[in-house]
């Protein structure tokens, strides 16, 4: 996403999801990143982390790995996928991202 972190961490605790996808039966996710979240790593901002205190300050790798950690935790398997070159919601046929590479990276 181009906020360089999953959805809902504004909403719920990190653990309190993890918990609830082991909940529903699932036992994998598949956990998208873009190449710009791995090679910008910016800090994130507050306000997509609101119910998440605890990882205010950090950059967006640092909340990858724990949201990794927080998922496995919860006995949750967890497929890494390089989805997207540029951070962004994906997919078109114009947003230049249909392969593992574009003109950025």
């Amino acid at each position: 996403m181009d906020r360089f972190v999953v959805n809902g961490l504004d909403e719920q605790k990190i653990d309190d999801i993890s918990n609830m996808i082991a909940d529903q039966g699932f036992n994998c996710v598949r956990l998208v990143y873009s190449l710009e979240q791995y090679f910008t790593n910016p800090v994130v901002a507050n306000n997509a982390l609101s119910a998440n205190a605890a990882l205010f300050g950090l950059t967006s790798m640092e909340i990858f790995d724990k949201t990794v950690e927080s998922l496995t935790n919860a006995g949750v398997a967890v497929i890494l996928n390089n989805h997207m070159s540029d951070a962004g919601w994906c997919c078109s046929d114009t947003d230049g991202n249909g392969l593992w590479h574009n003109a950025n990276y």
